[in-house]
């Protein structure tokens, strides 16, 4: 009988900050996406399984990507808190603002 995945999700903050000098004007919002992109990739090593035939994918929400694009290429949020979680239905590792309570 195969083990059935618990669903998981986990709150965690991206910072630009400290690398901001690093990357030219024109591509810190991109690198910004890229970070958030890695953070949940670190996450998602340590929850999903190995044996599991087909990786999911990462996936980030519409809202947070236009709250990193909202200010332009130049100057995006230096610091985001993020909520990532997997949607089972999918097969997708969702990575979207926290919700509010």
């Amino acid at each position: 009988m195969p083990k059935k995945e618990e669903s998981w999700s986990v709150n965690l903050v991206v910072r630009l900050g400290p690398q901001r000098k690093h990357f030219s004007r024109k591509q810190r919002a991109s690198r910004m996406i890229k970070l958030i992109l890695e953070e949940a990739e670190k996450i998602t090593r340590k929850r999903v399984k190995e044996d599991s035939e087909e990786k999911p994918r990462i996936v980030i929400s519409p809202e947070l990507n236009e709250l990193v694009w909202r200010r332009g290429a130049e100057k995006p949020v230096n610091k985001v808190e993020v909520m990532v979680f997997k949607d089972e239905e999918k097969n997708q590792i969702v990575v979207t603002l926290p919700k509010e309570e």
